[in-house]
């Protein structure tokens, strides 16, 4: 019955919710769903007995550091080049035309976004898959698909394969370290240079593809 139900959540919380806010939500800022969906989250995780929660503080190997700096560094590269192939004109047009609302992105983005869907994509997910009795991988797959979807409200391909890529690089990074800290960072860079180069074009407008 604990398996049925922890079945239950999961289609809700990451299939159902994201569908919901898609049909009928259009328009409407996800950050309060996303802050709500990460207090439940938190209270999930706090009272579950099973889980470490050395997890919410870990700090990676110093060799994990420098694998994720290396595999930073090779995509914002391509990050950079995707925009030259494809929106030239938008190339860190929002740290230019926009200088202070870019300094609030960079400063809230990680604390009011990264934060909670690390909570939610990342630590809850794979604990639940844990009880669940399925291996990292299972994890890291269902939690990249979860992470994607989750974006399927910015209404553009693009962002649902960026998302996808970007799921499968966090997720992989927290199934070999069980750490927060860790992919909150990797998220937080990644996100704060898209939105540097101005690809927020693909995370904010929901007008491509």
């Amino acid at each position: 019955m604990r398996k049925i139900l922890i079945i239950l959540e999961l289609l809700i919380l990451y299939v159902a919710m994201p569908l919901v806010y898609v049909v009928f939500f259009k328009g409407v800022s996800p950050i309060p769903f996303l802050l709500g969906a990460m207090v439940y989250g938190a209270v999930v995780l706090m009272f579950n007995k099973g889980f470490d929660r050395k997890e919410l503080r870990r700090i990676p190997s110093r060799g994990e550091f420098h694998r994720m700096l290396r595999l930073f560094v090779l995509m914002a590269v391509l990050a950079v080049l995707f925009m030259l192939a494809v929106i030239p004109g938008e190339l860190f047009s929002f740290p230019m035309q926009r200088p202070y609302i870019w300094i609030m992105v960079m400063l809230l983005y990680p604390l009011l976004s990264v934060y909670p869907q690390e909570i939610l994509y990342r630590t809850l997910i794979f604990r639940r898959f844990d009880e669940l009795g399925m291996n990292g991988n299972t994890a890291m797959h269902a939690s990249a698909f979860a992470f994607a979807l989750a974006h399927t409200g910015l209404y553009n391909i693009t962002a649902f394969i960026l998302s996808w890529l970007g799921g499968y690089i966090f997720s992989y990074t927290y199934k070999r370290t069980r750490s927060l800290p860790a992919v909150f960072l990797e998220h937080s860079l990644y996100g704060c240079w898209i939105f540097t180069l101005g690809m927020g074009y693909f995370f904010y407008h929901g007008n491509v593809q």
